[in-house]
């Protein structure tokens, strides 16, 4: 991977946009860089969940001490991609729904 990961949308809505992320510290942890940690091509979405069924999803996965819990932010996504970021964001939104890549 890079510094710049490629999502594309083909379910609820058909779109694609390019972005960076940040991974988000608290207090004095050292920043971790996530760049050639996953690949420049996110796999295409796996699923979609319900709020609920997103927390049961995370909350299971942290219950195994092999699990780690690591906030990204999304940053600079590309001005020819920010219409198709919104439309994605407020379509998911909308449907209450959460996109699993």
């Amino acid at each position: 991977g890079g510094m710049r990961f490629l999502f594309k949308i083909s379910s609820l809505v058909h779109c694609e946009f390019e972005t960076s992320f940040v991974l988000e510290c608290e207090g004095n942890q050292p920043r971790l860089a996530i760049d050639r940690y996953l690949p420049e091509n996110i796999p295409q979405e796996a699923g979609r969940l319900s709020f609920s069924e997103f927390d049961k999803f995370v909350g299971g996965k942290l219950g195994r001490k092999s699990s780690v819990m690591a906030l990204l932010r999304m940053v600079d996504v590309h001005d020819d991609d920010e219409a198709n970021f919104r439309k994605f964001y407020k379509t998911y939104e909308e449907a209450g729904r959460i996109p699993i890549f």
